[in-house]
C-alpha cells in the first residue's frame, strides 16, 4: 500500500484553484464539452458568390435556398418524409455522398440519424416537363444534402446546380 501525505495550506489551495480555473477557461476556448458544429460556406451557385444561408427551418427558407440555384418549384412539397441515413454506407450511399461532397456537403456526420427529406416538383427544368424533383435533406434546421433528379425510368440525378 502506498500512502502520500500532503500538507494543505492556503497557498496550495489558491494555486490548485487557479490551475483548475485556467484549465476550465482553456477547455471552453477550444470547445471541449460542446457539440461539434460547423457552419459551411460553400459556392454552390457557381456565380462566384459564396452561399452561406443553409437555414431550412421554415418553408420560405427552404424555397429561398432552392431559388439560389435558379429552380422554380411548387410552393408545397410533393412529399415530406423522415429518412434514416444508414450507419454504414453501401455503394449506393457512397456514390450519393460523393455527389454531396462535390457540392460542398457531406452526410457522414449524419450516419445513423433520422433527417427530413422535402421533395419538390421542379417547374423549370429544361425539356423535362413535370418529371423532375428536387430533394432537400434537412437536419438541425439546415440543408445537409440533396439532389435534382428525374422520375423517368432512364432519368438522371445531379447536385443543386444545373450542369446542362
Amino acid at each position: 500500500m502506498l500512502l502520500v501525505s500532503l500538507k494543505v495550506n492556503k497557498k496550495r489551495i489558491k494555486i490548485a484553484a487557479g490551475l483548475i480555473g485556467l484549465l476550465a477557461i482553456i477547455a471552453v476556448g477550444i470547445g471541449i464539452g460542446r457539440p461539434y458544429r460547423r457552419e459551411v460556406a460553400v459556392n454552390l451557385s457557381g456565380d462566384g458568390a459564396v452561399t452561406k444561408n443553409y437555414t431550412a427551418q421554415t418553408a420560405g427558407q427552404r424555397l429561398e435556398f432552392i431559388s439560389q440555384f435558379g429552380w422554380e418549384v411548387e410552393e408545397e412539397p410533393v412529399e415530406i418524409e423522415e429518412v434514416l441515413i444508414p450507419a454504414e454506407f453501401d455503394a449506393v450511399y457512397e456514390s450519393y455522398n460523393t455527389l454531396q461532397r462535390a457540392q460542398g456537403l457531406d452526410l457522414t456526420r449524419y450516419r445513423g440519424k433520422m433527417v427530413k427529406r422535402f421533395t419538390y416538383q421542379v417547374l423549370n427544368y429544361p425539356d423535362s416537363g413535370d418529371e423532375v424533383r428536387l430533394n432537400l435533406l434537412v437536419a438541425e434546421n439546415k440543408v445537409i444534402g440533396g439532389d435534382v433528379c428525374s422520375m423517368a425510368l432512364d432519368g438522371f440525378m445531379h447536385g443543386f446546380k444545373y450542369e446542362g
